[in-house]
C-alpha cells in the first residue's frame, strides 16, 4: 500500500521517473485492479474492497497536503500535522527587554523582572469536500488520478489560504496603533511602520501584499532599475532596502470575487517566529455516504481534514490599510 500511495503522490507532483504521466496513471489504475483481483470495477467489487482503497488514498492526500501546506506557507507560517487528540499549544516568546537599573556603589540588588511568554490554542475545525461519481470514473478508465486528487487538493488548500490572509487581515483590530495604520500611501509611515517591527524584534522585515497591494507603494524618486523593475511585475522589488514579497490572489470558490483584500500590506519579521500558526490533526479520511445515491447510482464520496488556522495578534508585526 505504501508503494501504491508513493505512486499516486509522484503522479501528482509529476515525477514519475521513466513513466510518463499517462503510464503511471495508468500503472496506478492496474494496481488498485490487482487488489481488487479483478479486470474491471463494478459496484460490488467496489464496496468489497473500499476500505483498502480509500486508506490508499487518504494515505495519498495526507501526504500531498501536507507537503503543499508547508510550501505555500514557508515564508509567513508555522504548520503542524498533529496526531488524533493532541491539543497543540504555541509558545509565543515575549519581545520587551529587560529593565536595567542605575544604582549607586555598593548597591548589589534590584527590582527582580520577569517576562513571561505567552501561550496560543488553535482551534480545530473539520473541512469537508464531498464529490460524486468521481472516483468510479477514474477506476472506469474516464477519468486520471491526476485530475481527481489535484483538485480536492487544491479545492482544500485554496481554502485554508483564503482563511489565513481573511484572519490577518481581520487581526488589524487587535494590533496597537504603533503597529496599525490606515490612510492613503505615505512614505514615513511605511518607513516609521518598518522600523519599529525591526527595532522591537531585532531583525530585518519584509513587506509582503498581492500584487495590486505592492503596487500602492511608490517612492519620491525611483532609479532607473526601479522604474524597469515596476514596469516588468507591476511593483517594486524594495522598498527603501526593504524587500517586497507577493502573496498570491486567490478566488472565493465558485466565484470570480477576489478571496484577498487587495489594499493592505503587511510587514512581517524575517526571524523564526511566524505569525500564522496552521495545524492538521491526524490523517485525511474518506467515506462513502450510502444514503446520498442520486437516481443515476452514482455515489457521494467524503473527504474530510480537520484543521485550525490562529494568528498571533500579540507578537510583533505591522498593517498597512491603503485607502
Amino acid at each position: 500500500m505504501n508503494t501504491l500511495s508513493q505512486l499516486a503522490i509522484d503522479i501528482y507532483r509529476n515525477s514519475t521517473g521513466n513513466f510518463s504521466q499517462e503510464n503511471a496513471t495508468i500503472a496506478l489504475r492496474e494496481e488498485f485492479l490487482k487488489i481488487c483481483g479483478t479486470e474491471k470495477i463494478d459496484y460490488k467489487i467496489m464496496r468489497k474492497h473500499k476500505v483498502e482503497i480509500y486508506e490508499i488514498l487518504e494515505e495519498a492526500l495526507t501526504e500531498i497536503i501536507g507537503k503543499e501546506m508547508e510550501s505555500i506557507f514557508a515564508r509567513n507560517a508555522e504548520y503542524r500535522n498533529v496526531a488524533w487528540g493532541d491539543k497543540p499549544v504555541f509558545v509565543i516568546p515575549n519581545p520587551n527587554l529587560y529593565k536595567v537599573a542605575i544604582v549607586a556603589d555598593g548597591v548589589g540588588r534590584a527590582r527582580r523582572q520577569r517576562l513571561d511568554n505567552g501561550t496560543l490554542n488553535v482551534t480545530m475545525k473539520n473541512r469537508i469536500v464531498q464529490i460524486y461519481e468521481e472516483f468510479y470514473r477514474f477506476l472506469a478508465g474516464r477519468i486520471d488520478w491526476v485530475a481527481m486528487v489535484n483538485k480536492v487538493a487544491r479545492s482544500y488548500t485554496n481554502q485554508i489560504y483564503t482563511e489565513v490572509y481573511s484572519a490577518i487581515y481581520n487581526g488589524y483590530s487587535d494590533l496597537s496603533s504603533t503597529y496599525a495604520k490606515t490612510g492613503a500611501f505615505n512614505e514615513s509611515t511605511l518607513k516609521t511602520l518598518i522600523e519599529h517591527v525591526e527595532t522591537k524584534t531585532n531583525t530585518t522585515a519584509a513587506i509582503y501584499g498581492t500584487k495590486n497591494a505592492l503596487g500602492m507603494i511608490t517612492t519620491a524618486q525611483p532609479s532607473n532599475e526601479e522604474k524597469d523593475t515596476y514596469s516588468k511585475q507591476g511593483y517594486y522589488g524594495a522598498f527603501y532596502g526593504t524587500p517586497m514579497r507577493k502573496i498570491f490572489q486567490s478566488h472565493t470558490n465558485g466565484t470570480d470575487t477576489f478571496a484577498i483584500n487587495n489594499s493592505f500590506i503587511m510587514v512581517l519579521p524575517e526571524g523564526d517566529e511566524r505569525i500564522v500558526k496552521i495545524v492538521d490533526e491526524g490523517d485525511s479520511i474518506i467515506i462513502d455516504l450510502p444514503g446520498g445515491q442520486s437516481a443515476d447510482l452514482s455515489q457521494d464520496y467524503v473527504f474530510i481534514r480537520k484543521s485550525g488556522i490562529a494568528v498571533l495578534t500579540s507578537s510583533v508585526w505591522g498593517m498597512y490599510r491603503l485607502v
